[in-house]
């Protein structure tokens, strides 16, 4: 299914970027996400925040449908973090005082 992965910073925030993505179920509240791309050293992590649902109704049929599905990432610090995620998350703890990480015993 088609997720719109959308990243913010610690505690919310304006949206840095999205991405869309193929995935087989909905990220939850809590879960971890790293994204690798080809030629990078290391990966950008998240924590899930929330899911965002957008759903559209037409009277005169018997349902809705689901229009978009958009999961709220908060940029997080694990040992699996490229140089520049990890720099980019300490630029978020300098300025706001939020610093998310992956829970140890999980990496």
């Amino acid at each position: 299914m088609k997720i719109n992965l959308s990243f913010v910073p610690p505690g919310g925030g304006r949206i840095e970027y999205n991405l869309v993505m193929d995935m087989p179920e909905i990220p939850r509240q809590g879960d971890y996400i790293s994204i690798t791309r080809p030629g990078q050293t290391g990966a950008e992590t998240f924590i899930v925040k929330r899911a965002w649902w957008n759903l559209e109704v037409d009277e005169s049929k018997p349902k809705g449908t689901v229009k978009e599905i958009q999961v709220e990432c908060e940029f997080a610090v694990s040992k699996l973090a490229s140089e520049d995620h990890r720099r980019t998350c300490e630029d978020y703890h300098a300025r706001t005082g939020r610093l998310l990480e992956f829970d140890v015993s999980m990496q």
